[in-house]
C-alpha cells in the first residue's frame, strides 16, 4: 500500500449503548477531513467490564501501529465517544497516560456518562430521570450489567482519577439529561486542573441526539462543533 505523503488526523470514536453512530462518523469525515474509525465494541450483558475496554484499547493501538498504512498521522489520533463510550475514551487515554506517559492530542465527549458510582449526579438526575430519552432507572440497570464490581467502578470513576493525561477535551451535554449535570461537573474539574476544555450545552436536547432520528439541528450542531474542536487543535488537521 502507498503511503499518504499528507497523513490525517484520525478520530477513533466509541459508541455507548447505542451502536448506531455510522452518521455522525461519516458526517464529522466529511466535515472535518478526518478519517474517524468506529469499532464494534462488546456490549454488556454478554460482555461484561472490561471487555468494552480491551477492544477499545486494541483499535486504538491499530490504528498507532498502523497510521502509516492508514494514512494517519499518529500524533494527532484523538479518542471520542458518546455516552457510556465517553467513558470508555476517558478510560482509554488515562490508560494510555499511566503505560506511556502520553496523552492524545485531544478527546471528544458527547452527552458523557461518567458516574459509575452514583456520584455528582446534580439536578438534572431527577429533573430529567424519565421521558427524556434516558431513564434514571435504566441508567442504574445498565451499570449492574456493566461494571458489577463496585472496585471496578472505583477505578475507572474519573471524578477519582487524576487529570494529568486529560488532552484538550471538548464536553458537550444535552440540556434535558439525565447525565447532564455530570458532565458539566467534571468539566469544572478539568477546567480547576488547568485543562483545556470546551463546553457546549445543547438546550432542548435530549440524550442521544446523534444517534436518535428527528433531532437534526442538534445532530448538526454536534458535527459543526466537533471539526471545529479538531481544527483548532495544534498541528491543525
Amino acid at each position: 500500500m502507498k503511503k499518504s505523503e499528507h497523513p490525517r488526523s484520525a478520530v477513533l470514536f466509541l459508541h455507548g449503548s447505542d451502536r448506531n453512530t455510522a452518521r455522525f462518523c461519516a458526517g464529522l469525515a466529511l466535515k472535518a477531513d478526518v478519517t474517524v474509525a468506529a469499532p464494534d465494541l462488546r456490549v454488556a450483558p454478554e460482555a461484561p467490564w472490561p471487555a468494552a475496554l480491551e477492544d477499545a484499547l486494541s483499535a486504538y493501538n491499530h490504528l498507532c501501529t498502523n497510521a502509516d498504512d492508514l494514512g494517519v498521522n499518529p500524533e494527532r489520533i484523538v479518542p471520542g465517544g458518546d455516552g457510556a463510550g465517553a467513558l470508555l475514551a476517558l478510560a482509554l487515554v488515562r490508560n494510555e497516560y499511566e503505560t506511556t506517559g502520553e496523552k492524545p492530542a485531544g478527546l471528544l465527549l458527547f452527552y458523557p456518562f461518567l458516574a459509575p458510582e452514583g456520584e455528582n449526579r446534580g439536578e438534572s438526575w431527577k429533573r430529567y430521570g424519565t421521558e427524556f430519552g434516558l431513564d434514571a432507572e435504566a441508567v442504574t440497570a445498565f451499570v449492574d450489567d456493566w461494571i458489577a464490581d463496585a472496585e471496578d467502578r472505583k477505578n475507572v470513576s474519573p471524578f477519582r482519577a487524576g487529570t494529568e493525561g486529560v488532552p484538550p477535551t471538548l464536553l458537550v451535554v444535552a440540556g434535558c439529561d439525565v447525565l447532564r449535570d455530570q458532565g458539566l461537573a467534571f468539566a469544572a474539574k478539568l477546567r480547576q486542573a488547568n485543562v483545556p476544555v470546551r463546553i457546549r450545552r445543547y438546550n432542548g436536547a435530549i440524550h442521544g441526539f446523534l444517534t436518535r432520528p428527528g433531532l437534526d439541528v442538534f445532530f448538526r450542531q454536534g458535527v459543526e462543533d466537533a471539526a471545529s474542536f479538531l481544527g483548532g487543535l495544534p498541528g491543525g488537521k
